[in-house]
């Protein structure tokens, strides 16, 4: 709607996790490598904690886009479910041939067959899982024993274990004591400081075709960083919800009262919990 407007070619703020905007900044490139070391090495389980919001699903797309040539990479979206029907899940997701039978000894048996003729075909697998805080012990317990599998000293199936940092204090638990051994990288995504938040909003609506001076004055930037609290994702939602008001208004200058109109939005889920962020009374509009 605004985009002709501010003379953007599409929206800046749309498609979260089309890895095309993918921001590198604030340490996401350097995660990335790591990442990318961690499962081409293949010697133990990785995992990444982050907010809701911080960018972990983007950065696994993007890793699938670098890997796909070398690897198979794999997610799965489903922690609630109990151990056998994990298995089964996790099969399904990777290709094995599953057994008219759903018995859990077959499917598992498949699985591993599945997994030792991709290494032999130099295919590893690298099976991606979210949510990671959900998921039964049990079900984490299984995983691991799966991830322990190994043909000639390599990991048949290479682990990345996604979750918020409730997933950090699940591990804290005795029950997972095994899994936390073999976590050979644990990182988390932080979140975008003031200046970097500017580099990101920068960045996207110059990726969206946007030529000129940037459209977000620092003022107003503070403003967006206060009430997204430095997570990707909502700075994203607030912006576009702000270029919005700066567009209804028919100005090209985005200001701080934009993003109160952007916070007061009725329909933006989550305004009347971030609003309280921004310190109005030292920000004019």
């Amino acid at each position: 709607m605004y985009c002709t407007f501010f003379g953007l070619k599409r929206p800046p703020f749309a498609r979260f996790n089309d890895v095309a905007n993918f921001f590198d900044g604030a340490r996401r490139g350097a995660i990335l490598e790591t990442m990318r070391y961690a499962v081409t090495q293949g010697d133990g389980v990785f995992k990444l904690t982050g907010e809701v919001g911080s960018g972990k699903t983007m950065l696994c797309r993007v890793l699938q886009e670098q890997l796909k040539p070398e690897l198979d990479i794999t997610y799965i979206a489903a922690p609630s479910l109990p151990p056998g029907e994990t298995i089964h899940a996790i099969a399904c997701q990777l290709g094995a041939p599953i057994p008219g039978s759903t018995n859990r000894a077959a499917v598992l048996q498949a699985l591993n067959t599945h997994l030792v003729a991709r290494h032999r075909q130099d295919r590893p697998c690298v099976l991606i899982i979210e949510e990671c805080q959900r998921m039964p012990v049990d079900t984490l317990e299984e995983i691991r024993l799966l991830g322990d599998l190994e043909v000639g000293g390599k990991k048949r199936l290479q682990l990345v274990l996604l979750g918020e940092p409730a997933f950090d204090q699940m591990l804290r638990r005795p029950a997972l004591r095994a899994l936390t051994s073999r976590i050979i990288h644990g990182l988390t995504l932080p979140r975008l400081a003031g200046s970097e938040v500017a580099a990101y909003l920068s960045f996207r609506i110059r990726r969206a075709g946007y030529c000129g001076p940037d459209l977000f004055p620092p003022v107003t930037v503070d403003a967006i960083a206060r009430a997204s609290q430095g997570l990707p994702r909502r700075i994203g939602l607030i912006a576009d919800k702000t270029l919005l008001a700066a567009f209804a208004e028919n100005t090209h200058m985005v200001r701080p009262r934009h993003v109160r109109v952007a916070l007061r939005d009725g329909t933006y889920a989550g305004a009347s919990r971030w609003s309280g962020w921004l310190p109005w009374a030292s920000v004019r509009a």
